[in-house]
Order: structure tokens, then C-alpha cells, then sequence
């Protein structure tokens, strides 16, 4: 009796665990997302290996043209090994329609990388136009944003 009542605890929390998954793992698209829930999806999905949300998350300049087929293969080539967000930090800045953020992620296999990514609200949506490692001071010294 015991048993069957772990048993079927164990289901119970796979299935709730499943259906969260699948929920993040959707497309963001019908979404609005703040600056920082935008930043933290972003990298989500480019440790995570969900390169559909990387195009979904992504400006039409960081996509280089590509269509979201070559998109979506040219990360899958150049991806990070996948691992999960233990932990983060994010800071940002806005001006009008563009953003920096610098993140400092804590990984689950213990790795700690750091990024500057400029984001662009497009149609409400902060959009990811440039993504790049960096490693200069935390917190980040970088002169204020201006508007173009």
C-alpha cells in the first residue's frame, strides 16, 4: 500500500515536472517579457539547447540574415555545452529602445561565464541584437547608453 501511494506520489511529481518543461520550452513569441525575464530566457535557451527561443528571443541583427533554419543550425554548431542556470545576476541599463545587460551565471556543473548582450524593444519585445562573452570588472564600469 505504502508503495503504491510513493509510486504514485513519484508519477504525480514527474508529470507536474514534464508539464513545466514543455511550458518553457514553448515559443515566446505571444509573450511580453520584461528586460531582465527576456536576458534570463535568453541564456536559458542558449545552455538549455531550445534554439527555436534563441530565434524567437533574437533581433534581426544577431540572426545575420540568416533564415531561422540556418539560424537554428548555425547555433546548434557553435552552442555552449548544455547545462543548466543554478543561479544569476543581471544588471541592466536602458535608454529608450535599447538596452545593455551584463549577466553573471552560475551554471550547475559549477562554471560561473559572464556576457554584455544590447537588446532593442521591437514592437514592445526586447529582442537580443548582440550576445558576447565579457570579462571585464563585476559589477560592470561602462560608459551610460545613448539612444540613436
Amino acid at each position: 500500500m505504502l508503495k503504491k501511494l510513493a509510486l504514485g506520489f513519484i508519477g504525480i511529481v514527474v508529470a507536474v515536472n514534464v508539464t513545466i518543461a514543455v511550458i518553457a520550452l514553448t515559443s515566446t513569441r505571444d509573450r511580453d517579457l520584461s528586460l531582465p525575464e527576456a536576458v534570463i530566457e535568453f541564456e536559458q535557451a542558449v545552455f538549455g539547447g531550445n534554439y527555436e527561443a534563441m530565434w524567437d528571443l533574437s533581433a534581426p541583427e544577431f540572426r545575420d540574415g540568416l533564415d531561422r533554419e540556418q539560424f537554428i543550425e548555425r547555433s546548434r554548431e557553435n552552442a555552449p555545452p548544455q547545462d543548466r542556470l543554478f543561479d544569476w545576476t543581471v544588471l541592466n541599463e536602458t535608454s529608450g529602445d535599447i538596452a545593455r545587460a551584463h549577466t553573471l551565471i552560475q551554471l550547475a556543473s559549477g562554471g560561473t561565464p559572464t556576457h554584455r548582450m544590447l537588446l532593442r524593444r521591437i514592437d514592445d519585445d526586447w529582442r537580443v541584437a548582440s550576445y558576447e562573452d565579457y570579462d571585464g570588472p563585476w559589477p560592470p564600469q561602462e560608459p551610460p547608453l545613448s539612444s540613436p
